[in-house]
């Protein structure tokens, strides 16, 4: 678990996985905790401050309304559910941009599609979804941004074939995420035929060693991961990812790791002016798993 690759296209093992290059942004201040407690933050903070939260738990964490009390948004979010039974949420939070990111939590299918068509009436909509299964069947999590996005389709419980289907027929995925069940894997999309999502590339149903070379294949030809999201499908890892053509800031990945591989490498990222941009976390036979892109 947590093998790296490097930007000659070589696999070995080491500290971080994968260092590409794209155009240049200023790095960013930040943090990362991993226990439940809203830490007091200043009344003014520049813009470029972020945090990273893993294990926070409870359906409505007391924590993500006091983060957005301080002038944080969310970025991202996954749930996950451990061999204890309990339910968690790894998000990632950027200060600034008063009113977006707003997080929902522990949503079933038809709770997740009623806040994607009352999105569309606010003219805002979903930009980030997680889905875990749980004894009571799926719950989701999304992201709302205060941002109107034309043609945006939400499909849910859709299967491999399924979701070929629709990206053969046209559709591009702006979000795309997997999830097991009792029929096997299935697909939660944020789909769209805006041109200007001609350039992102789905991949689904990656093994590790498949989305480790996807991830150097996609570094050598210029592109960078939107989103890489991991599941449990018959005891093992598999996982979605969306690669955009359009050059952005450097990032640096690392897959499939344990809590404490994970640590290790976010001190050594933000040690070297990087953040996190994107946090899976998903269980496999009930231990937690991470796959991190780290972005400047």
């Amino acid at each position: 678990m947590g093998r790296n690759v490097i930007s000659r296209g070589i696999s070995a093992r080491g500290p971080i996985l994968a260092f590409f290059v794209a155009t240049f942004v200023a790095p960013t201040l930040g943090c990362a905790q991993t226990n439940n407690a809203a830490a007091a933050m200043p009344m003014s903070m520049p813009a470029g401050i972020w945090q990273a939260r893993l294990g926070i738990e409870g359906e409505s964490p007391q924590l993500f309304s006091e983060l957005s009390a301080q002038g944080f948004h969310a970025v991202d979010v996954a749930g996950y559910r451990l061999s204890d039974g309990r339910e968690r949420f790894a998000t990632v939070w950027m200060f600034g941009d008063a009113g977006g990111g707003r997080l929902s939590t522990s949503l079933d299918a038809a709770a997740l599609i009623t806040l994607a068509t009352n999105a569309t009436k606010l003219g805002t909509h979903l930009t980030r979804i997680s889905a875990w299964p749980t004894p009571d069947g799926t719950r989701f999590a999304a992201i709302e941004e205060p941002m109107v996005a034309p043609d945006l389709v939400l499909r849910v419980d859709v299967t491999a074939e399924g979701l070929t289907a629709e990206l053969e027929a046209g559709m591009c995925a702006v979000d795309l995420a997997g999830y097991g069940t009792a029929e096997g894997t299935r697909y939660v999309a944020l789909l769209t035929k805006d041109a200007r999502a001609k350039s992102v590339h789905a991949h689904y149903g990656l093994d590790a060693k498949a989305v480790e070379a996807l991830i150097v294949a996609s570094g050598q030809k210029g592109a960078r991961p939107l989103r890489i999201v991991g599941w449990e499908e018959d005891g093992a890892a598999r996982f979605s990812a969306l690669f955009i053509d359009i050059p952005g800031p450097y990032w640096m990945v690392r897959n499939d790791v344990t809590p404490e591989a994970y640590q290790r490498a976010l001190e050594e990222a933000v040690a070297t002016g990087y953040r996190v941009g994107q946090l899976s976390a998903f269980a496999i036979g009930g231990e937690l798993h991470l796959t991190a892109v780290f972005t400047q």
